[in-house]
């Protein structure tokens, strides 16, 4: 099982992602480690993509250039191969605000996000793994045949008439529910975000 690790960062990437990098726990994984950088987004998560068929990967792992990952991460992310698995953490505007991840429930509305406690309580009760509408893709395992099931761009913005958007990474989420592609996130991979740290399943709290 071969997993590439990359992160696009439009300039660089923070010293506690790349040490939380570096300190997954990788089991019997084979893992490679690539970036991309001076791209938006939508770029470099295609680019990333790219270079996972082209190597071969079985799966891509996209990690944010802000993130902090909890050790058993990519453990438990690859648990039973899923298609497309995610974890949470607490979202840029929410920081300061109210509790809110950028992981969206199952329904019509894509706003109804989780909150990171409500994601921990599920981890208490011992339930794992959740099927979503949507996620950001701060911290997102995707398996690289996914790429083969959904058109080209796989990420992209779009704009619409009232002007609202959708961003990047929802768009490759819209992408895999015409597909049929089920995404999950697990509630065991806690993520720091922007040096605000929630605690990690890792650490029993």
């Amino acid at each position: 099982m071969r997993i590439l690790i990359a992160v696009p960062t439009f300039e660089n990437i923070t010293p506690d992602t790349f040490k939380s990098i570096y300190e997954l726990k990788r089991g019997d994984f084979e893992t490679e480690f690539t970036f991309v950088r001076g791209y938006d987004c939508a770029k470099a998560r295609n680019k990333i993509a790219e270079e996972a068929i082209k190597r071969k990967v079985d799966y891509v792992f996209m990690v944010d250039s802000d993130i902090t990952l909890p050790k058993t991460a990519l453990i438990h992310l690859l648990e039973h191969y899923p298609e497309v698995c995610y974890g949470y953490c607490v979202r840029h505007k929410a920081i300061r605000e109210h509790d809110e991840t950028a992981v969206n429930k199952i329904g019509k509305s894509s706003s109804n996000a989780f909150t990171t406690k409500e994601l921990s309580d599920k981890r208490k009760k011992k339930i794992y793994r959740i099927p979503i509408r949507s996620a950001g893709a701060a911290c997102a395992l995707i398996k690289t045949s996914v790429f083969d099931s959904i058109d080209y761009p796989w990420f992209d913005y779009v704009s619409y008439k009232n002007k609202t958007f959708l961003s990047e990474d929802y768009y490759f989420c819209q992408q895999c529910r015409k597909a049929g592609i089920i995404m999950l996130v697990d509630t065991r991979v806690a993520c720091g975000h922007r040096f605000t740290y929630f605690r990690s399943a890792e650490s029993g709290n």
